[in-house]
């Protein structure tokens, strides 16, 4: 897809939107791209917009080449940072959730193996298997790769025994599946993986007693665990084959874009851009997980947390992609369709969000169906009775009595 960043003052009749500068969700636009057809659709841009992205393939202008439109033109701030994300490559799902989700489940056990394996030996002072570990990070990321939506699902849906393990693979995941939705090369994508699974490997040398402790942790012995960082790097750079970036990026992931980070309290463009993705996942997944001091909260509040510390915590560009990864119906959820129908969102359209994929669990009439179509929103736009189908609305966890977790775990 070749698109040009656009001032909304450029913009014209029959250019296709595929992008604007914020997320879908803060726009009066439901449908996630769409072409220009008039005046008032100008003007709702100009007013929530300082710049979008078209497609230039898909518009219709009197000039539709590269040279059509008059791009946007950045003005050099003082605040810029390499954590402003530039993809370069365009990845499309090769697979259906469908089908990669046994591979993910097989995948994901042989990484918790690897990463228990590997925390052992780090506490106990012995040499760790880091061949496995990394054939076991390689199926993860291969995975994520074909369809980032199977290992997410796992996740959302996942029994964690223990917080730190589950949050060092949870971590992974969303670091490669976030690089991935960036466009970041394949390198980088390994790299940012590898880098969050191990942030937290110098937890193994902090007391456990301070690691499970039901209390948030003050002064001296909240120095002690923030040394874990300090650790990790220690113990990443006696592995065999651990390059600089990938050590960087457990350095670098409690640091914080307005400089109230830790160990050394970077700012802006000293924190590189995988440091700012792997802080950001492992904010996200801490959050939204049972933690020995806090229950997980709910996905809309820490998405709402996450919006409101854009340009402080992390960079404002990064959260809004980050948003727009998750999607307005995350995998896992639980909807109830405008049929009546209810089900699991097992996939994401990514240029319609609105419009997921769900495996369907009960019938209209919240029967039990033993049998579980599933419902693609964007290739089936009507119901039976010809109404629109769509989603109605999300439901809690355990509505109807479903647990996600008997259909995929």
């Amino acid at each position: 897809m070749f698109t040009e960043k656009v001032l909304v003052e450029n913009l014209d009749f029959g250019m296709y939107v595929s992008q604007l500068d914020r997320p879908w969700l803060e726009s009066p636009f439901m449908l996630q791209g769409f072409m220009i057809k008039d005046e008032e659709e100008i003007a709702q841009l100009r007013e929530y917009c300082e710049f979008v992205y078209i497609d230039l393939e898909q518009s219709k202008t009197s000039n539709s080449g590269p040279d059509s439109v008059t791009p946007y033109q950045a003005q050099p701030s003082r605040n810029a940072s390499p954590a402003d994300p530039k993809p370069s490559i365009e990845r499309h799902d090769r697979v259906s959730v469908e089908k990669e989700i046994e591979f993910a489940r097989n995948a994901r056990a042989s990484l918790q193996g690897a990463v228990g394996s590997l925390m052992d030996a780090v506490r106990d002072g012995k040499k760790p298997n880091v061949a496995q570990l990394r054939d076991s990070v390689a199926e993860m990321e291969s995975s994520i790769i074909r369809n980032p939506d199977a290992f997410m699902l796992l996740r959302s849906l996942q029994e964690r025994d223990s917080y730190t393990y589950s949050h060092c693979i949870d971590s992974s995941v969303m670091a490669i599946a976030f690089a991935r939705h960036l466009g970041l090369p394949k390198d980088q994508i390994s790299d940012v993986g590898l880098g969050a699974l191990l942030a937290d490997v110098g937890k193994m040398r902090i007391s456990p007693d301070l690691l499970t402790s039901t209390r948030r942790l003050k002064g001296a012995e909240l120095e002690q665990v923030r040394k874990h960082v300090t650790h990790s790097v220690d113990i990443m750079e006696e592995l065999p084959g651990m390059s600089e970036r990938v050590v960087s990026v457990a350095s670098t992931h409690h640091e914080r874009f307005d400089g109230s980070g830790y160990p050394h309290g970077l700012s802006g463009d000293q924190i590189p851009l995988m440091g700012c993705i792997a802080g950001l996942v492992d904010w996200f997944d801490a959050l939204t997980s049972d933690r020995p001091y806090g229950n997980a909260e709910s996905l809309q509040t820490v998405v709402q947390k996450l919006y409101q510390i854009r340009d402080a915590s992390f960079p404002g560009e990064l959260v809004e992609r980050f948003i727009q990864m998750l999607g307005v119906y995350p995998v896992g959820t639980l909807v109830e369709l405008s049929t009546g129908e209810v089900g699991i969102v097992i996939g994401q359209n990514r240029l319609r969000r609105l419009r997921p994929k769900v495996m369907l669990v009960l019938d209209s009439e919240k029967q039990l169906l033993h049998v579980n179509p599933v419902r693609d929103l964007l290739s089936e736009t009507t119901a039976e009775d010809g109404s629109e189908l769509t989603v109605l609305t999300t439901l809690s966890p355990g509505a109807y009595g479903i647990s996600p977790q008997d259909y995929f775990l």
